[in-house]
Parts: structure tokens; sequence; C-alpha cells
């Protein structure tokens, strides 16, 4: 069951190996939405980014993860930019191998004889223990397991909790693009098993941060979720950016490992060049990009900036 977990959960692993800044607290005027070039907003719907360089745009759209299940979201200025759209680029994804999740399932427990419980420091089983609880989760099934594995998989019952969605707007983005007829791509793929290997080797210092964070998110995330989505749904981004958690991530632990790290840095080079490619040929893309990792300083939109791409960008 673990494993089917595993490989069910592990291509959230690149697009969540960022941690982003948070959103920053003063915007760019509001973009002239009612010209001929732009998109006419007739109801609240998702901040768009727009960046212009010569006979090329792309409009970003800024996604959150999670999403609350069930998010009701006003797609159709969305729909119009993708109906004229060359492509639509998705976030990078990462993949792991069946052999490399029971690899390092098998090397997930603690030395015989020892439990969890009497492992950590009480504070910190005290709070596991009441995060399970909030998930409906038996502690018995993370018994003998090490703590950055029961902080993976505290995670993973989070983003497959009854309250979340984790395919959502990457889904109703992919079914416009369907009924449009407009190729969908992502930025780029990367191989990330061998981060469960280097989760499951953490020195017992490391593994037991990599619990305490991954409590303080899920914890975060089960209390703020929903604000978070409904804000996004209307384009409230200063809300938006209230109800995100500290981690900025769904699956903070992977960046407590080497590979989680670089997979991070190198998502950030591969999205800007990704987007500055498509604003090298003529024409119009559509993005979908982590709202956080979107703007963070140093991130893609700094970078294209700095090489001259216009970029307007919506208000809080």
């Amino acid at each position: 069951m673990k494993a089917a977990a595993l490989m069910g959960i592990l291509g959230l692993a690149t697009a969540s190996s960022q941690r982003p800044a948070a959103l920053p607290s003063q915007a760019s005027p509001e973009p002239e939405w009612s010209v001929a070039d732009t998109v006419t907003v007739t109801a609240p719907s998702p901040r768009l980014w727009k960046l212009v360089r010569g006979a090329s745009t792309v409009w970003v759209l800024g996604e959150i993860e999670p999403m609350p299940k069930g998010l009701a979201w006003n797609s159709a200025p969305l729909a119009r930019v993708i109906q004229g759209a060359d492509r639509v680029l998705l976030p990078p994804e990462g993949y792991g191998g069946v052999f490399e999740a029971l690899r390092a399932l098998a090397r997930s427990h603690l030395p015989r004889g020892a439990t969890l419980d009497a492992a950590l420091p009480p504070a910190l089983d005290g709070s596991y223990r009441a995060t399970l609880a909030r998930l409906g989760r038996d502690p018995s099934t993370s018994r003998h397991d090490k703590p950055a594995w029961a902080a993976l998989f505290l995670e993973i019952d989070f983003v497959r909790s009854r309250g979340v969605d984790m395919a959502e707007p990457f889904r109703t983005v992919s079914r416009i693009a369907r009924d449009k007829h407009v190729k969908v791509g992502r930025v780029a793929s990367y191989k990330a098993g061998g981060v469960l290997d280097e989760l499951v080797g953490l020195p017992e210092d490391q593994s037991e941060a990599a619990l305490a964070e991954a409590t303080t998110g899920v914890n975060f995330g089960l209390d703020h979720v929903a604000a978070a989505g409904r804000a996004w749904a209307v384009g409230d981004l200063k809300t938006v950016r209230a109800n995100l958690s500290p981690a900025e991530t769904p699956l903070v632990v992977f960046l407590h490992t080497p590979t989680g790290r670089r997979i991070g840095d190198r998502s950030t080079d591969d999205t800007t060049e990704a987007l500055r490619s498509a604003l090298g040929a003529p024409g119009v893309t559509v993005a979908v990009l982590r709202l956080a990792a979107l703007v963070q300083k140093g991130g893609a939109l700094d970078r294209l900036r700095a090489q001259g791409v216009a970029v307007t960008e919506p208000p809080l």
C-alpha cells in the first residue's frame, strides 16, 4: 500500500521542491483588461500575468497547491486566452521508478525494536500524533518508521485527504486546451527517485527536523487551504498570501534532500528558459506556474525582466 502511494505522489516532488519567497507587498498597476489584446474580465477569476516581448505574448496563471476539493472557479478568462494560444505549458514534474520506491521502503524502518514514539522528543511526538488525529490516521501505521519517512507519509495523507485536490487547476486547464485543440506540454520532467533513498538516509537530527517541518506545514494547510483556494478563485492575492503555508509546498520533506534541492534550483532555471523560449517565437503561450514560485525574488519573472521582457502583474 505504501509503495503504491509513493508512486502516486512522486510526481509532485519536482513542482514542490522549490521553496519560493512570499508574495510581494507591492504590485504593478492594474492591467488594462479592457483593451483588445488582453482579456476582458466579466466576473471574479484567478489572476493572470502577462509577459510580452516583440510579437510574442505569454499569459501565466499562478496556481496554488493544494486546492480545496470541489472549488468552483471562473475559467472563462483563461479559456479565452487558451483559445488563441499556440501551446499550454504546465509546471515541471518529477517521476520515479517502482524499484527505487521499494528499495527506499525497505530501508525506511528504525532499528529492530525501536519505535517512533520513543525515538522522538516528547513535544514533537505529541504534535505529530495530534496531526495524525486531525487526518484520521492510526499512529500504528508508522510506529516503526524513521522520522523523515513518517513525515513523507504525513504529507501524503494530507494531499490525499478528503478536503484537498491536487489535480486542479491542471485538470481544467488540460480539458480546455484539449477542447480547443491546443497542445499541452511540461516545462520539464525530472527523474526524482533518488530523493527517497536520500530521505531514508538522513541523519537523525535532520530526519526529526523534516518531521517537525512537515507537522507544522500540514497543520497550517488543514487550517488555511479552504481560505487560500477561495481567495485564489476570485483573484484576491492579498488573502491568498495570508493563507499560504510557511512551507510554501505540500511536500516540504523533499527539500531536506540534496536531490530535492537540486531539482528545485534546476526547475527555476528550466522554467525561465521555457518562458524565454516561448517569448522568442511569435504567437501566444499560456503557462500554469506555482504562484509563490512565480514571484519569488530571483525567480523566473525577475530574470525575464532583467532580459527586457515587459511583465504586467495583477494587483494584490
